[in-house]
């Protein structure tokens, strides 16, 4: 179940960071849709604290830049560190798995709003 609509945020080249619950644990999702074809790189909660070694944080950038298909040059692998620094805060403060606030109808749109491609 997506985490509340307000804590998605656009970001450049494409590149959509948005929280959901992956296997029962809070996660960041940065996506992209690419050629027709979603994209998407995982950060659990689990693994967030890694992120605060710069040698970590880039390297997983990079990985992140290859799987969402953006190229691996130094601009964007940065514009990618930077994006998960600016937003891993909201993922550490997002609360854990269970029943959400909203209603049936507003989590359909929610899940809507989100799908690739459609």
């Amino acid at each position: 179940m997506p985490y509340r609509m307000e804590q998605t945020h656009h970001r450049a080249n494409g590149v959509v960071v948005f929280y959901e619950h992956v296997n029962d644990e809070p996660a960041m999702i940065l996506g992209r849709q690419v050629m027709g074809e979603g994209r998407s790189f995982i950060i659990g909660l689990s693994s967030a604290h890694n992120y605060t070694d710069d040698y970590y944080l880039m390297d997983q950038a990079r990985k992140a830049a290859e799987v969402l298909g953006l190229g691996t040059d130094k601009p964007t692998v940065v514009n990618l560190a930077d994006a998960i620094l600016d937003y891993l805060g909201d993922l550490v403060r997002m609360p854990p798995p269970g029943p959400q606030p909203q209603d049936a109808a507003e989590s359909e749109a929610i899940r809507e709003s989100l799908t690739v491609g459609g």
